[in-house]
Formats: C-alpha cells, sequence, structure tokens
C-alpha cells in the first residue's frame, strides 16, 4: 500500500503537497512516493527541489504509478485553500493530485514535518555568516515577490503583486510589538527591492543565491524571528518553519486578486493586514 503525491510548481508548493500526502502515509502507515515526471516535460522551467530537504524520499517508478492510476485511486482536492477532513480517510492506494495549501494539513504531525522539512546540507561561506547574523539580532524577513506576478497579465489578474504599504505597514506593526529590527529582504527582484523598499531600518537584500539555491534562501528566512511574507507559498513556509516563541508573522489579508477563501492557509495566530 501506499500514497503517491504529484509533485508540481515552486518549492512552496512542492512542500504542501508533499505534506498533505506525508500526512496520510503517517496517518495510515504506508509508504510515501512521489512523482515527480512533470518536472521532465511541461515544468521544465521549474526544478524539484525537494531533494535538497531532509525528506523521505522514495520517487514513484513506472509500475508504481501505473498500478495506482489503473486502479483509479485518484484524489483530487476540492479546493486549493480548503482543508477536506475526508482526506484523513481516503482509501490507499490512493494518488493525491492538488495543491493542498491549508496549515490544517500540519496538525498532528508538525514535528514530522518541521524535522524533514531542514535543508540536508549545512550552511557555508556567506550563507553561513548570514545565519549568525540572523540568529544574533531582532530579525525579520521580508519577502517581496515579483516575477511572474507582474511579468504575466494572466498571472497578475489571478495573483497581483503587493503594494510597498503592505511592506510599510507591517514593518510599523513589527517594531511596535517587537521593538528596533534589522531587516533581511528576499526576493525574486531583489534590484526592486533595493530601489523601493526605504524603512530607515537596518536592511540586508539578500540576493546572492539565485532559483537554483532557493532552499538556502528558505533556510535564512526560517531563522528569523518575525516576518512579513508575500502571497506566496514559499514565504509561507519560512514563517511556519520559524521557531522564535514570540514570533510575529504579518500575511496580507487578501492572498489573491481573486479573493478566494483563504481561511484555511493562514493560522489564527499571524496578522493578516488589508490593503
Amino acid at each position: 500500500m501506499m500514497v503517491i503525491s504529484d509533485i508540481i510548481g515552486g518549492l512552496g508548493n512542492q512542500m504542501f503537497m508533499y505534506a498533505a500526502a506525508r500526512r496520510v502515509s503517517l496517518m495510515q502507515g504506508v509508504k510515501l512516493k512521489l512523482n515527480t515526471t512533470h518536472f521532465q516535460s511541461s515544468y521544465g522551467w521549474r526544478r524539484y527541489g525537494l531533494n535538497n530537504l531532509s525528506i523521505v524520499e522514495d520517487i514513484a517508478g513506472i509500475e508504481d504509478l501505473t498500478t495506482v492510476l489503473y486502479q483509479g485511486h485518484i484524489y483530487s482536492e476540492p479546493g486549493p485553500f480548503s482543508f477536506d477532513p475526508k482526506l484523513d480517510r481516503v482509501a490507499v492506494p490512493v494518488y493525491m493530485r492538488g495543491y493542498f495549501q491549508s496549515f490544517r494539513y500540519l496538525e498532528g504531525v508538525e514535528d514530522s514535518i518541521r524535522s524533514e522539512f531542514q535543508v540536508r546540507t549545512p550552511p557555508a561561506g556567506q550563507n553561513a555568516q548570514l545565519l549568525e547574523m540572523i540568529r544574533g539580532s531582532n530579525s525579520v524577513a521580508v519577502h517581496i515577490r515579483r516575477g511572474d506576478y507582474v511579468t504575466d497579465p494572466g498571472v497578475a489578474r489571478m495573483h497581483g503583486a503587493l503594494p510597498l504599504d503592505y511592506y510599510l505597514w507591517a514593518l510599523r506593526l513589527i517594531v511596535h510589538r517587537a521593538g528596533a529590527a534589522t531587516l533581511f529582504v528576499f526576493s525574486d527582484d531583489i534590484y526592486w527591492a533595493q530601489a523601493n523598499l526605504a524603512t530607515g531600518l537596518p536592511t540586508v537584500f539578500v540576493g546572492h543565491n539565485g532559483p537554483d539555491q532557493d532552499y538556502e534562501d528558505l533556510r535564512l528566512m526560517s531563522a528569523c524571528k518575525h516576518f512579513v511574507i508575500a502571497n506566496s507559498s514559499f514565504s509561507w513556509w519560512a514563517a511556519w518553519l520559524g521557531t522564535h516563541e514570540g514570533k510575529i508573522v504579518c500575511a496580507p489579508a487578501r492572498w489573491m486578486a481573486s479573493n478566494p477563501d483563504t481561511s484555511d492557509l493562514i493560522p489564527e495566530s499571524w496578522t493578516r493586514i488589508a490593503l
């Protein structure tokens, strides 16, 4: 018996898909296998990244896929941001397809997920130095997601890049609650961030890792004490993985321009900032 997770998208999406399937595998005591074939074809512009984390990695082979798919045991999530309690009772073997972007899929398996989402390799060079700075300061991870949110009209209509005012309001709130802070800014458009984000606070712009080392940015971000996240699964995970006891997480109240219900996405302890 097994659970096969259909893995697509960027690292943040891959982590949500893995986590939901890992929950099923742990609750039912069966193996978890991953279908990564999308990254060999239509998702060639995306990179499979879970192998950089300490996951239980078992890649599904042709025989595994044929067995489960031939039997027709496919679970497709009803909605991308909503928790489906029926998944806890799904019959196995099962092929899981969907985004599973809900913190509720992590309930009961938090310790396992936190452990498995640690980077496999130790930090080195500039990343090790930054990690020391982050741990030694009242650090705030600021994630500015632009990329196709700006350049692709269809994606922009669906998601939409967050305005600067969101970041300024969130940072004022964090400083008010937590005191003077040092900002560590991460972005897929770091030059835009440098040119536009002016707060008067000590700021380090982290732009050296690039897309092939996004897991290094994940490690650095999650080590921060507080978070201003974008409408992005990547920074969502950085904030969730953060372990500072008094962490403050600011998230946009409106996650997508199309404004779906995201009440199962943002944990109640996080602060939603209205735009």
